[in-house]
Parts: structure tokens; sequence; C-alpha cells
């Protein structure tokens, strides 16, 4: 396993299998072709065959017949996508340090990574394209609580600015979109039983690292008593553990992974 001191890393997904329905927009009607109609006699107009004294031509066909004039339609709204694979973790000049592991530090949190993908966590998670609310990460080869989110303190559970107070990245229990469990059952032991979890955390953002295009993970945390502000991923040298923060300039020993999500 690898312990991270100095370094500036993120959140990167790497996807091993990738389940994906595509829909192909549909760009506009056709255009219809219109048929003059002819009766052998260069005639087509009725007034050119009034002016000989003839019938008019017989009624037009609208299209009632044969198959309909297409016309134009939304694109099908996009469907939700299922991502299986790893977390790699690297710096945002592109330097890579490993997948995120599956061992925890000595308080129960993430904090190492690995280049055995024995031990790498596995994870899983649904997004769809455009979505901009957060979801749950599914950890598929963990023990006893099958989710990564973060765990905070339910005595200061609010990421704002001026505050020291973080969540651990952990393995947690199922919670929805701006929803917490509060107490909570988490293999974070940083608070024991004084702790506040939620799973709902994970955005999921286009990037280009070292000119590779790439998808990042940035986490967006639901403030219980406060109104949501921008918070960071970060490195906390004291516990040896991955966070989220509302403020790092209050986290002693603390460093900057992600930026403020836009």
């Amino acid at each position: 396993m690898t312990a991270l001191h100095s370094l500036l890393p993120t959140f990167v997904f790497i996807c091993l299998a990738l389940v994906l329905q595509v829909h192909a927009a549909y760009l506009g009607s056709q255009n219809a072709r219109v048929k003059v109609r002819d009766d052998g006699l260069g005639l087509t107009t009725n007034a050119q065959r009034f002016a000989l004294g003839l019938p008019p031509l017989p009624p037009r066909n609208l299209g009632r017949r044969g198959s309909p004039i297409r016309r134009d339609a939304d694109p099908p709204a996009p469907s939700p996508s299922s991502f299986t694979g790893f977390i790699a973790v690297t710096s945002q000049s592109g330097d890579y340090y490993g997948l995120l592991s599956t061992e925890r530090n000595r308080g129960g949190s993430q904090g190492y990574t690995t280049d055995d993908q024995t031990i790498a966590l596995n994870i899983k998670f649904t997004y769809t394209p455009g979505q901009t609310f957060p979801f749950s990460i599914r950890a598929l080869n963990t023990d006893n609580f099958p989710y990564l989110g973060g765990t905070a303190s339910k005595t200061s559970p609010n990421l704002i600015s001026g505050s020291n107070s973080v969540a651990y990245i952990s393995y947690i229990d199922f919670s929805a979109a701006g929803s917490y469990i509060s107490p909570a059952n988490s293999g974070c032991v940083e608070f024991m039983a004084n702790d506040l979890t939620e799973s709902s955390i994970w955005l999921l953002s286009n990037t280009v690292i070292n000119g590779v295009p790439m998808r990042e993970l940035k986490p967006q945390w639901h403030n219980p008593t406060w109104s949501e502000t921008p918070v960071y991923l970060i490195w906390d040298h004291n516990k040896s553990a991955f966070a989220v923060s509302g403020d790092p300039t209050k986290v002693s020993g603390s460093e900057i992974v992600s930026p403020v999500p836009e």
C-alpha cells in the first residue's frame, strides 16, 4: 500500500466495463418532395385547363395514403448509464499515484493507493449525462458497508468557510441525495458513535490531465443545518486520509486535492 504524503492528487474514474445506451438524435424532418401532376398534355394547373375548356385536375392526395411525412421531433432524453471500474489517484499535472485501495487507515477511512488491482477498490455507479445532482458510489469489494461516502461529526457536520470540520472518505451505508444518516453505520471510527454519514456526494465532470481526457470525481456535501457551499476534496496529512472540507486553510496539515466544483 502507498501512503500519500506531500502529493497533490485528484480522483479520476477509470472505466473497466461500460454499459452505455446511446441514442441518435433525430435531426429534423425529411425534405418532402412534391410531385407535379401532369396528365400528358403538359397542363399542370387548372387555370391552363380552364382556358382550353377542359375539366379541372382530379383532387390531390394529401399524403393520407402511403408513408406519412416525418415531422421534427425533440431529441430523446439521455438514459442512465452504469459504470464499473477503479478510482485512480493522479496529480493535476498527470502524475499517476496508483489506484484507491480497499485498505483503510487506523481511523477506518480511505488513505492509501495501490498498484495491485486485487486490493484496489472496485466501484460501480449510475450516471446520466448532464446530471447535476450527486450520486452514490457502490463499493463492490468491501465488507460490511457497501458505499463510498463521507463520515463527519454530527456535532459539527456543516462543511463551510471558516470551519475546520471535515468528512472523511470512508465505507458507509446508503443515503439519498440531500440527506444523511445519524447515528450512522460507518467503517470510519474517528467520531465513534458521534457520527453522521452521506453517501450521495459525488459529481462526475470531464477534465483533461496532461492532455488526456478523463472523468473526474468531485464531492458535494449537504450541510444539515446550513446552506450549500462549495467544498474541496483534501488530503489530511495528520490522519493519512482523504476528506471533504469547506475550508482547507482551517484544517491543519491538509492539501487541496480538487478545485471548487463549478
